[in-house]
């Protein structure tokens, strides 16, 4: 599931359009910079930070 797709939407990064993805247990947010993104998992009832930064 993938939030901020519609064009109406008025969540931008410095670079573009903000795309948070939600995975299985995992919040996305991708940087908009050489592929980095911030990325957190659920474990043990708290978020875990795995992004690469």
């Amino acid at each position: 599931m993938r939030i901020g797709d519609q064009s109406n939407e008025n969540t931008h990064g410095i670079i573009g359009a903000v795309k948070i993805e939600l995975e299985k247990g995992a919040i996305r947010v991708p940087r908009n910079h050489r592929d980095f993104y911030y990325k957190w998992t659920l474990a043990d009832n708290k978020f875990i930070d795995v992004g690469d930064y």
